[in-house]
């Protein structure tokens, strides 16, 4: 036979040399342009979720670049959660530098060391894609001796250190020290954990710098308190402040007025068949939970019960609503609001409950009421079931009193048996 594999190799090769010289191309635009580099990258870190441009990511991605440039040597970007902060900055911001000067070496640092080791592993990860490495695999690679989860180098003595606020690796420094989210959510009320971010801030990780007459800081995170990192760097002045505020509206463009009026109406109507309390359950979003409060309050004086749905979060280990709210911060607002009684409802399970009923008897005296979901749902063809019988679910219910929950139920996939075994646990306290 002629040299027939010897062709379909030469083929090949060809074929891949153009290959990587049209990913050359594609290389310079992206280079140039963080925006452009967020967009192209975006696939590569979220294969399953489409991305969606936005003013605000452009906005972040100027300030990032003059950064980049040195024309912002501090820098403070305020946004809420899940408004890709943390992709934008703490992932996608190093790895774009790196694609001009893989010399920059960059120390990171969160509240939680799990965090940062998060983000770097997901610029670690890009940095590996077949992606990237078409198109800048040839400025620099990783190398083998420095590449593990809280440490890696480039060949060209680039490095990216992760770390957590009072971390040991603050030892090191950097040219770039990027901070995201220093403070714990729950912990930020507390003067002393507050302080203590502070402290470190201005004792230790500040003092870093490789050239402080050169270096970068970037502070990125969502406000907690007035004197949270943001506010004490602020008031000591020096620093360029993109703050993004956002504002959601869960119904569209409808006003807290016609919130108001809607959940008055059915007050109303309830009050004047002879209910014995108002329940607002199953609420999303603060501005629909206070309206119906306030809605209620205004009709009768007859006692409220208001509960959130929370949703868990496996990496933070929390349970937080829908737009971000702690159990404590719910519990607070509420009973603000005018609620006689506040809780939780839906969500996973009573392991859950518990956690959340806990955080909230740290706020306040009121009665706490939580009546959670048997487990999550199951789906089988058309047919769902709930992780938890009810034998199962009452075993949890002891530890749910004893956390400080006044009144106990269940929600999604309970049936008459779950409540009459959740009523037993209930009498048997009585009878103490």
């Amino acid at each position: 036979m002629p040299e027939v594999p010897f062709e379909l190799t030469a083929v090949e090769r060809e074929l891949e040399r153009r290959q990587r010289e049209r990913a050359r191309i594609e290389a310079e635009p992206l280079r140039a342009s963080l925006p452009a580099f967020i967009h192209a990258a975006w696939p590569m870190l979220e294969p399953a979720t489409k991305f969606k441009p936005n003013w605000h990511i452009d906005v972040i991605a100027e300030h990032l670049e003059a950064a980049r440039r040195g024309e912002i040597r501090r820098l403070i970007v305020n946004v809420p959660p899940r408004h890709m902060k943390s992709l934008n900055v703490s992932v996608l911001w190093p790895v774009w530098w790196w694609c001009s000067d893989p010399t920059v070496r960059f120390l990171t640092a969160s509240y939680g060391a799990d965090l940062a080791i998060r983000d770097s592993l997901k610029s670690r990860r890009l940095i590996q894609t077949n992606w990237f490495q078409h198109r800048f695999g040839d400025v620099f690679w990783l190398t083998s001796d420095q590449n593990v989860k809280g440490r890696y180098e480039n060949n060209r003595s680039g490095y990216r250190i992760a770390t957590s606020v009072g971390g040991t690796a603050t030892g090191e420094g950097g040219d770039v020290i990027l901070i995201d989210d220093p403070h714990k959510a729950d912990e930020v009320e507390s003067d002393i954990q507050r302080q203590d971010v502070l402290d470190w801030h201005d004792g230790t990780i500040s003092t870093r710098f490789n050239d402080p007459n050169s270096a970068i800081e970037v502070l990125v995170m969502q406000r907690l308190h007035e004197q949270d990192l943001t506010g004490h760097l602020l008031e000591r002045g020096g620093w360029t402040h993109l703050c993004l505020p956002a504002e959601y509206e869960p119904l569209g463009d409808t006003t807290d007025e016609e919130y108001f009026a809607t959940f008055r109406e059915q007050a109303e109507a309830l009050a004047e068949g002879g209910v014995d309390l108002f329940a607002v359950e199953t609420m999303m979003f603060p501005q629909e939970a206070t309206a119906a409060i306030r809605a209620c309050k205004a009709v009768t004086d007859l006692p409220v019960m208001a509960t959130m749905f929370f949703q868990y979060e496996d990496l933070h280990d929390r349970d937080r609503t829908m737009w971000g709210e702690s159990p404590a911060e719910v519990a607070k607002n509420l009973l603000a609001a005018g609620a006689d009684v506040v809780g939780m409802n839906c969500g996973r399970g009573p392991d859950r409950a518990i956690a959340i009923i806990r955080e909230m008897r740290t706020v306040t005296g009121a009665p706490l009421v939580a009546y959670p979901n048997a487990g999550l749902p199951i789906t089988s063809g058309d047919h769902v079931t709930y992780e938890l019988g009810p034998e199962a679910m009452v075993r949890d219910y002891p530890a749910l009193l004893d956390a400080g929950c006044s009144i106990v139920g269940a929600c999604c996939g309970s049936t008459p048996e779950h409540i009459r075994l959740i009523s037993e646990v209930v009498r048997a306290r009585k009878s103490r």
